[in-house]
């Protein structure tokens, strides 16, 4: 780390002044042959103009601490310290290398639990030679091409270590060493161990591939182990070097060395090597899976074990398995064409053909760029939560927060290729809401189009998922243009799926065998997943003496009898109540579709009425017979069927009734996500299906919510949904929200008022529904209030009487005398006016006479349409929406009548609608004698239609009666005559003038005909 003088003087003389017994000691030079070791702060100027003082701390309290007992320990000496850098001297190199890898080893513990801003990242060289400027400049050299957290030393070193890590073959003339240090993880054994790693980038594809075999081969003969990362990286540890003796010989491909590494304190050596060359590769392992992932950020290589068996059953392959991934080239050389000048690329195929093996141990495995990024992941929760979750795990100290951000971050800190790998993208059908489904493609959209070549997204689908995809080309053209189909094997290649994992493994495949295989499972080409299964019995009961025999695949039954029997005889071990436990919960894992779901532990729970106990218990049982896989989920561990294939069988299992829940919860599920999408009402059909009984549906709360109102609007009972307290809790503020809604039909807030008057209120939630029946409830809601408490129907019964009886709806007219009738006076003028025809009209009416009437209410104003309807439904189709509050006709009297009893009131006499009308005084009009054309609806208005039944308030009787003239014509309850089959009516209509709107005015029809221009009013006594 450079500095200027002026900026070295000033720190020193801060930590003269912090600690008098720190001293910057001058440049030491001259004297015997030693090794220099120096060391350096990676980031160490960005922290000093972050906080200075805090990095004078770490330096004097942390740094040069570990750097003094460094030296104590080794027997060194520390003659220099500039800032970050320091310089020892040590007699004996493997001294020095041991003292370099203890100064690592420090850092390591102290970085656990700080961020990634507060550790510290430390490069180490070491150089031999004369104690010079030279030999201070190389070690400075060494240290400044080092990779954070490793020990970067020369030749010379090397040759004076007591081991030496191995003999080159020449083919770099002057390589360097680099020695990386990483915390272990619990399964780290202990104890001393050689390890040998090699670097691979300069081979191509089919070179590597076949070193990798080559390697792992010697590594089982000798016992060792193998393990594979990205990076064209390979690793392979023994506990006796011994066993490395000639192995460069046996592996002409190898161009590293080998350093022996020992597990102590807490820290493991693994060595590695970097080259001379036109461009070096440093090589960095990644510890995420073996220890704290906070810890060790800049380790971002995950070494994986080699396979343990040669088939993998229903298991899908790794980048480790890649060594026994035959049968595929063909496939693995088309997927790197189509990706040749494309950013994006469809693989698509029936479900277990083998996606997620090409991509993983055949894209990755065989990349022509060994030191390619390749992030792999699923959909199993939110789209871009789980995107963000990927970018973090594989780069760890990423700041951004949104994926956008982290993308960019990711572009600047890698110069070679990207892949973003999505499987199983149909999940995202089957997970996600269309709003989220739309968001993501724009935002893939976002990441990917038109950027680098260098950047490429790979989705992986199901291919009966297809036409979902094209759908969303909506959001992305061309989204699914570049796109590749994966087939079943054909014969030769099943034949090398079979034979090449076999002879890796030491074993010898009889011909007659791989025919019969082949013959036996080839239908349209060979399923991967049934081969695997049969191979997998087959090498797991059959293989004996190093062979798979044709007679251990006939003794097993065939093909038909191993793919068919392999579940039931893994549940078969089980005893009969774990049996059909284990059947009730794989059947959790498989939607109404025919795919398979992540489960979460929690759901698992809530949905089996099993113990929690007995679940984990089966659980166990079935990860351990390879039928389930865990699966990481956002927030909880989730479970699925370990393949495809199990899903025919366990879907044999279902009753026709578990089959129509799946369908059931299945309906659910998507009109919960239309409905969240666009508020869209579920459909009357579907809400019937799933308001089936038997079913025995648990939707979530959000779900019952959105059941109870389509309930509601579709009138169909929503206490279907509320059968316990806590649903009721939860449902009736929506209840109560959409009755108090004034643009919901009437006749659906009188249902709610009946649903919600079963439901247990709090006293604030019945006054509510009180206020609202005063203005909706009727006689045929008090009659469904049976089962409900006294105090509630009580309670609805006033509001009800209230709405109709109240003295907003009906008025007092006093008893006493009346004058009904008109006389010849009147008659003789209003005649003069009126057309010879209707002359009978005014001629029929009563002589002007005094009559006595008892007190009684009368309607403010004739029944509306809307009150109508609630009595009789069909009257709707009679109206227009936008007249609900004009007058009821088209009512015939005795339907009158039927209404009338129904609210407990009768229809007026003719005298008394007349008193209603005329007042004690019995002028000729309700507002007086004279004729006033604004107070009245009449012929002269020329409207010929009514108005509202609130309208001309002006016009109102003596008693506050409106429109008892004009507008509608009203029926009464006194016959036209005596003995006559007529009955009367009152008051004149629209189309009628002057002369017919007095109170006095008659006319008669027969009781049964619905009229366009008679409606009615009601009376009841005190």
């Amino acid at each position: 780390m450079l500095f200027s003088n002026g900026r070295i003087s000033r720190l020193c003389a801060q930590m003269d002044r912090l600690s008098p017994q720190v001293r910057l000691a001058r440049l030491w030079s001259g004297g015997s042959v030693s090794v220099i070791l120096t060391a350096d702060m990676e980031g160490f100027s960005t922290w000093m103009q972050r906080d200075e003082q805090a990095v004078i701390e770490l330096l004097t309290e942390t740094y040069y601490r570990f750097a003094e007992e460094m030296v104590r320990e080794f027997e060194g000496e520390l003659f220099q310290k500039e800032g970050d850098a320091i310089w020892c001297h040590f007699e004996d190199a493997d001294r020095s290398l041991e003292a370099a890898l203890w100064l690592l080893r420090q850092f390591v513990a102290y970085n656990r639990g700080r961020s990634a801003q507060e550790e510290v990242r430390l490069r180490v060289g070491l150089s031999w030679g004369e104690r010079s400027h030279q030999v201070l400049q190389e070690a400075k050299k060494l240290e400044s091409s080092a990779t954070a957290g490793a020990v970067h030393f020369s030749q010379e070193v090397h040759d004076r270590l007591s081991q030496p890590a191995g003999h080159l073959t020449g083919r770099f003339q002057s390589p360097t060493y680099e020695v990386f240090c990483f915390a272990p993880g619990e399964e780290s054994q202990c104890g001393e161990r050689t390890v040998l790693v090699a670097k691979l980038s300069y081979l191509g594809p089919s070179q590597k591939i076949k070193f990798l075999r080559a390697c792992f081969k010697e590594c089982k003969k000798l016992e060792g182990e193998f393990y594979l990362a990205g990076q064209g990286l390979a690793v392979l540890s023994f506990a006796d070097s011994r066993h490395l003796d000639g192995l460069p010989l046996k592996l002409p491909y190898l161009q590293t060395q080998v350093f022996r590494g020992v597990t102590h304190e807490g820290a493991c050596y693994l060595a590695s090597f970097q080259w001379e060359g036109p461009s070096p590769h440093p090589i960095s392992l990644d510890a995420t899976e073996m220890t704290e992932p906070e810890s060790l950020k800049d380790f971002r290589i995950v070494l994986e074990p080699a396979p343990q068996a040669p088939y993998k059953f229903l298991s899908s392959y790794r980048l480790a398995d890649s060594l026994i991934f035959f049968g595929r080239d063909e496939e693995v050389a088309t997927l790197q064409k189509r990706l040749e000048g494309h950013n994006l690329l469809l693989v698509y195929g029936k479900s277990g053909v083998g996606k997620t093996s090409l991509l993983r141990a055949g894209l990755q495995a065989y990349s022509d760029h060994a030191d390619a990024v390749f992030l792999m992941t699923r959909l199993l929760s939110s789209p871009r939560k789980v995107l963000e979750q990927e970018f973090r795990k594989n780069f760890p100290a990423l700041r951004g927060s949104r994926c956008e951000e982290m993308w960019k971050e990711i572009l600047l800190k890698t110069e070679q290729p990207v892949f973003l790998i999505i499987d199983e993208f149909e999940e995202l059908f089957l997970r996600s809401s269309p709003e989220e489904q739309e968001d993501f493609l724009h935002l893939l959209r976002a990441l990917f189009e038109d950027s680098s070549p260098r950047v490429k997204l790979i989705l992986s689908l199901r291919e009966d998922y297809l036409a979902e995809l094209f759908a969303l080309e909506r959001f992305w053209d061309g989204l699914a243009q570049n796109r590749m189909r994966l087939r079943t094997l054909e014969a030769e290649s099943a034949v090398r799926s079979i034979v090449g994992p076999a002879e890796l493994f030491g074993l010898e495949v009889e011909s007659e065998l791989c025919h019969r295989l082949v013959d036996s499972l080839f239908q349209e080409g060979i399923h991967p997943a049934e081969l695997q299964i049969v191979l997998d019995r087959l090498y797991r009961e059959g293989a004996k003496d190093g062979r798979l025999a044709l007679d251990d695949f006939q003794r097993l039954g065939g093909v038909g009898p191993i793919l068919s029997a392999y579940l039931d005889e893994s549940l078969k071990a089980l005893p009969a109540v774990d049996r059909q436990r284990a059947r009730t919960l794989l059947k959790q894992l498989v939607t109404a579709s025919g795919t398979r779901e992540a489960v979460s532990h929690r759901n698992l729970v809530l949905r089996l009425s099993i113990p929690e106990s007995a679940i984990d218990s089966l659980l166990r049982y079935l990860i351990d017979a390879r039928l389930v896989r865990v699966v990481v989920q956002s927030e909880d561990l989730g479970y699925e069927l370990s393949h495809n294939t199990l899903v025919k069988r366990v879907q044999e299992w279902e009753t026709p009734l578990e089959v129509a829940r799946r369908h059931a919860e299945m309906t659910l599920r998507n009109e919960f996500r239309t409905y969240r999408r666009v508020g869209s009402l579920l459909p009357r059909d579907r809400l019937a299906l799933l308001m089936k009984p038997d079913l025995n549906l648990e939707p979530g709360d959000e779900e019952r919510l959105m059941l109870v109102r389509a309930s509601v609007l579709h009138q169909m009972d929503p206490a279907f949904w509320m059968q316990e307290a806590r649903h009721q809790e939860l449902c009736y503020p929506t209840m109560l929200q959409m009755l108090q809604d004034d643009q919901l039909d009437s006749s659906l807030r009188r249902d709610l008022i009946v649903a919600l008057a079963r439901l247990p209120l709090e006293d604030r939630a019945l006054e509510a529904l009180q206020k609202s029946a005063v203005k909706l409830a009727n006689p045929t809601v008090v009659k469904a209030l049976k089962g409900v408490p006294d105090k509630v129907r009580r309670s609805l019964k006033l509001a009800v009487e209230e709405r109709f009886f109240g003295s907003e709806r009906m008025t007092l007219v006093t008893g006493g005398p009346a004058l009904v009738g008109s006389d010849a006076v009147s008659k003789k003028e209003r005649l003069k006016v009126t057309r010879p025809d209707l002359h009978s009209r005014i001629l029929s009416e009563r002589d002007l006479i005094q009559v006595e009437l008892p007190d009684f209410f009368i309607d403010r104003w004739v029944v509306s349409n809307a009150e109508y309807a609630e009595f009789q439904p069909l009257h709707c189709h009679f109206y227009p929406p936008h007249e609900a509050d004009y007058p009821a006709v088209n009512v015939s009297y005795e339907e009158a009548v039927e209404y009338a009893d129904w609210l407990g009131k009768r229809l007026p006499t003719e005298e008394e609608w007349e008193k209603a009308a005329r007042g004690q005084d019995g002028r000729n009009f309700p507002w007086g004698d004279n004729f006033e054309v604004d107070l009245v609806n009449s012929g002269e208005s020329e409207r010929r239609c009514p108005l509202p039944v609130t309208a001309l308030e002006g016009g109102a009787s003596p008693y506050g009666c409106l429109q008892m003239s004009g507008n509608v014509w009203e029926w009464t309850s006194t016959p036209w005559e005596p003995d006559s089959p007529l009955m009367a009516k009152k008051g004149g209509c629209a189309l009628n003038f002057a002369p017919l709107m007095h109170a006095s005015a008659r006319y008669e029809d027969p009781p049964e005909m619905r009229l366009r221009w008679a409606g009615f009013r009601l009376v009841c006594e005190p």
